[in-house]
């Protein structure tokens, strides 16, 4: 999407500029908050950034909100609170607790967050400006050497996030506030995207060190953002968090707190329409055409780069042979899922991507059309000219990819594939396909479930078709493949980036990696008419909350000059 690839552009800009650098003044990033000189997609060295929050943050004057309200918010699926692990969407309440160094804007262009600024005096180094006089939650100060110990430890092998800074060869202090990034490719590529997400969130070194282990820690988060916990939390139940008074940025942070509530799919709606719930971020397409016709509450629907996938383990039979993969690429209609899963609003997808990513390949776009007569053909080749059996797993509360799933077993049943669904405990769904086992890499031969998603194709390559991508079932890597994803992030030329990306996908066509790419499904938030602030709509797992408010009275709100 052109999202993409205006954060690609950013990042480029950075190496092309040699020493200089983007600069800004140490104040409050949202409207009134001053201006971000930072580089811009249109090649100025220069750039206003009005929000580092992803929304354009109101001034408290300008609106009738509450400070004290609290937002209820749905989905809750967290199975840990320390960044450096990855459990199902704890990113929902991560990004309450934790700020990251680089914030995205509503158009997923990076701009200051906890660093100010950013430059690239030589091709192999990145260097990242502090915010000045920010501290976490504890009193630690934040500082060079907070970015130091979170970045080390985000590479450490306890790390499942280590894939994302798979550029990054060390960290160094070079003054309180400025922080100096030795890279092993030399260009920076994709780290702006990289320190927006989970391996830029910065948590207290004082409360890592003094809980001793990772879910210590996870029990008792600290870190710098906006929100504070409180109280114990529940995996996948309710957790609070309340405004943190030492909050660097009060213009953004408009709510007195959060309640998270872990809520089954199926009632998604209910609890929204009852008053349960305010907000919810994880509507399919067609709760959100519903939700339209309630006066009471508004919704967001914006298309995504998230992906509903057959997912395969090709280091487990059946799927470790090539033809059965490609077989299933064949037996599954696209067209007719995606109308069916997303009330005609969805897209099939062929590749990983959307035809306006940099990594979409043309020419290998089709190349698994439907073809159930094709299937039997290959599945015969393999050996099984009276079919194939196999299992599939997909937590027992998740209707929606139930239903995927359900679609994707008769289709293929017309090709010779007898599937068995196993519904598991949501919890167990990624680990079974992922992690699992005596190797560590997964023991669920497929799993349909959803993929894509980051803001940056090499972000989703790292987390998803490494060897070592903690989301790479049987942790299986095509001979030359690294190389081809460190080429496209290696390259300061555009046409050479694009042709090495399109060299990477031509590649997962053919080897059907990680799976079946099936629909690209839409973003979808339906919150009540007195929520303020919402901008976008955005998957759960990325949902910001700067600038969010309820309105005194929860009266509606006036998102008119939104």
């Amino acid at each position: 999407m052109k999202k993409r690839l205006v954060v690609i552009a950013a990042a480029l800009m950075l190496a092309s500029l040699g020493c200089q650098s983007s600069s800004t003044p140490e104040a409050s990033p949202s409207n009134s908050g001053g201006s971000a000189s930072i580089p811009s997609s249109s090649g100025s060295a220069s750039g206003s950034a009005s929000s580092a929050s992803g929304s354009s943050s109101p001034s408290p004057a300008a609106i009738n909100n509450d400070p004290s309200a609290i937002l209820s918010y749905a989905p809750m699926q967290a199975m840990t609170l320390d960044p450096i692990k990855i459990g199902a969407s704890d990113r929902t309440i991560m990004n309450a607790i934790y700020d990251t160094l680089v914030f995205l804007d509503d158009n997923d262009q990076p701009i200051p967050g906890l660093a100010i600024s950013w430059s690239s005096p030589d091709p192999a180094t990145f260097e990242l400006k502090l915010r000045n006089g920010v501290v976490f939650q504890d009193g630690t100060p934040f500082n060079a050497d907070a970015v130091k110990f979170n970045l080390d430890r985000a590479m450490s092998p306890e790390s499942m996030i280590k894939a994302s800074l798979a550029q990054l060869k060390a960290v160094e202090v070079v003054d309180p506030y400025t922080v100096r990034l030795r890279l092993n490719s030399p260009l920076p590529g994709a780290l702006p995207a990289a320190l927006a997400g989970q391996a830029g969130m910065m948590a207290s070194p004082t409360a890592v060190k003094n809980a001793g282990s990772s879910d210590a820690f996870s029990q008792h988060p600290v870190g710098a953002g906006m929100f504070k916990l409180q109280g114990n939390w529940q995996p996948r139940t309710s957790a609070s968090v309340r405004a943190w008074d030492g909050y660097w940025d009060k213009k953004s942070q408009l709510l007195g707190g959060i309640d998270f509530k872990g809520i089954s799919p199926d009632a998604y709606l209910n609890t929204l329409q009852a008053g349960d719930v305010d907000m919810n971020s994880d509507l399919d397409e067609t709760m959100a055409a519903t939700l339209q016709q309630n006066p009471s509450f508004r919704t967001k629907i914006s298309p995504s780069s998230s992906v509903r996938t057959f997912f395969m383990n090709p280091t487990l039979a059946p799927f470790d042979k090539l033809e059965i993969r490609q077989a299933m690429a064949y037996a599954i209609d696209r067209e007719s899922i995606a109308k069916a899963m997303t009330n005609s609003m969805g897209q099939a997808a062929w590749e990983f991507w959307r035809k306006e990513d940099i990594a979409y390949n043309a020419d290998v776009a089709n190349r698994y059309s439907y073809d159930p007569n094709q299937a039997k053909a290959l599945l015969a080749q393999a050996g099984f000219p009276n079919g194939v059996s196999f299992h599939a797993v997909i937590g027992r509360i998740n209707t929606s990819y139930i239903r995927f799933g359900e679609l994707v077993r008769a289709q293929i049943k017309q090709a010779g594939f007898d599937m068995t669904l196993d519904l598991v405990d949501p919890a167990q769904t990624t680990v079974l396909l992922w992690r699992a086992g005596p190797t560590g890499r997964g023991t669920a031969q497929a799993s349909p479930l959803q993929g894509g998603g980051a803001e940056d194709p090499d972000v989703v390559l790292r987390q998803s078709f490494l060897k070592d991508s903690p989301a790479n079932a049987g942790g299986y890597e095509p001979e030359g493949f690294r190389a081809l994803v460190d080429q496209a992030v290696s390259t300061v030329d555009v046409p050479e980036r694009k042709a090495a990306y399109q060299e990477v996908t031509r590649t997962i066509q053919e080897q059907v990696l990680p799976g079946v790419p099936v629909y690209f499904i839409s973003d979808a938030t339906g919150y009540a008419n007195y929520v303020g602030g919402v901008t976008k709509a955005m998957p759960h797992a990325r949902q910001t909350y700067r600038g969010l408010y309820i309105t005194k009275g929860k009266m509606p709100a006036d998102d008119a000059r939104r």
